[in-house]
Order: C-alpha cells, then structure tokens, then sequence
C-alpha cells in the first residue's frame, strides 16, 4: 500500500516527505479519529510514521484505543518532517546487464514516536518505516533477507517466521514470499527480482503465514520505487518526488505498540 504523492494532498505541499506518522486531526485531545473505510480513501497509501495531516475523519479513536496516557499523545506539527531514506545496493553486471545487490536484515529496533518515549519496533535493519529502494526498469535486484528476530514477539507472543513480499512485483514463484515459504530466526533466503515493469511504487513488507498483519503492524515494511525512462520524464522528481508512508497505531502506558 506504499505510495508517492505529486499533487499537493491533505493540506501539504508537493514536497510531501515519508515519515513514520501519528496522524493528527480537529481532536481536542490532538488525535485524528478514523475508520477502516477512511483508511481505504487514502488509496495507495500505507504504513508507519511521524506527522500530522488535517482530515476530516471520523470512527474508532486511537486515543481512547490506547492505553498511553491522552496527555503523552503527539501534537499536531511538532515533528519535522525527514526524508526516507534510500538503501544503497552493491553494483555488479553479467552477461543478461546490471544487478544490484541488497543485503537485509529484520530485527529488532526503537523508534522515536511518543515524545520522550521509545517505542520497541521490528522492521529491516530495525528501522520504521524501511529504507527505500530505487531501481531502473530493467536492472535486476538479489536480496538477501536475514531473519536476525527472536523466536517469538516480545509483546504479542506470535512467532517471528518471515517471509518477504515484494508488492505488485511479477516475481517468479520461489520469489514472491508466499506466506508459507517462510524463514525462521537464523536463517536467511535468496530473493530475485526482474524489475521488467513499467514504473510504479512497489512496497516490500513480511507476508509470514498467519501473523503477516502482527509482523508488518511491527515495522516490517518499506517501499521499493521501479523507474523507467517515461515516469522520469512526466512526472515531479528529486525534491519534489517525496515517498509518504502512513500508518495508524495504538499505545501501551510505556509507549509499546498494542495490537488487537
């Protein structure tokens, strides 16, 4: 559900940037409220980050869905904006052309979402939302994913087996993360991709069998931008090409991720 806004979008300008987000809104107490099919309006739009965004929601409160205190909750605006990252590949070549090499591990890590507060996360290289990859139509990508996670989550109790799906990719079988090809802790598996498409905004997050929602709600998911020569040339790029991730979450009193 990754996606790039090039149109000014809920009150921000072009430049909009990827963040890990609490989304904010006309809430006294500084939280947006909204329903799944809120959610859905937002199109391409998906997973974990810091901002906020003035929309006129209504449904479920994340407020009262947590159990953090109301007044530890972020306010509206307070956090800049930061760019997502943008993971570098090793570069080789054979005789079918270019490859890129990428290297990745899951594993735990924090992040910074409630101010003063540190939120334990499980995401690639421990980050949320994942860096970025980039990739021009034709040259071909190896991933190599390493399940560095404990046996079991921390917090939910689910077991940490993973396995990777490239979203919107034509990958062959053996490479599209079917939820049962999954990886257990200490392993790690091969994954190739064509990249043969069109341009598109792709995403990569876990798609392990029965807890693919737990493991990606953790942190496990990050976009994956396909370039081609027409997209390059129709659409906003550098600055005013800004990679949006969005996510929805609910707190614990110490400001762990709750799920339900």
């Amino acid at each position: 559900m990754g996606g790039r806004v090039d149109q000014p979008v809920l009150g921000m300008r072009s430049q909009t940037l990827c963040v890990t987000a609490i989304f904010c809104v006309d809430d006294p107490g500084g939280i947006m409220t909204f329903s799944r099919r809120d959610m859905l309006r937002l199109g391409g739009l998906a997973a974990v980050g810091t901002v906020g965004a003035a929309l006129p929601l209504g449904g479920v409160s994340g407020k009262s869905a947590s159990s953090l205190d109301e007044r530890k909750m972020p306010v509206p605006f307070r956090a800049a904006f930061k760019r997502l990252e943008v993971l570098k590949p090793a570069v080789g070549n054979d005789a079918d052309g270019p490859i890129h090499y990428y290297d990745i591990s899951a594993t735990q890590g924090t992040a910074q979402i409630i101010p003063g507060m540190t939120t334990p996360v499980m995401g690639y290289e421990g980050r949320v939302p994942g860096r970025r990859i980039d990739v021009n139509k034709g040259t071909r990508i190896v991933m190599t994913m390493r399940n560095r996670l404990p046996k079991v989550h921390p917090n939910f109790g689910t077991p940490m087996h993973i396995s990777t799906h490239l979203h919107g990719s034509a990958s062959l079988p053996q490479y599209d993360g079917y939820a049962s090809d999954v990886t257990l802790p200490g392993q790690k598996k091969y994954y190739h991709y064509p990249n043969f498409q069109p341009a598109r905004t792709l995403w990569y997050h876990d798609h392990g069998i029965h807890y693919t929602a737990q493991n990606a709600y953790s942190g496990l998911a990050a976009q994956y931008h396909l370039h081609d020569a027409m997209e390059r040339a129709l659409l906003p790029q550098g600055e005013f090409d800004v990679a949006l991730t969005l996510s929805d979450a609910m707190f614990d009193g110490k400001g762990a991720l709750q799920y339900d």
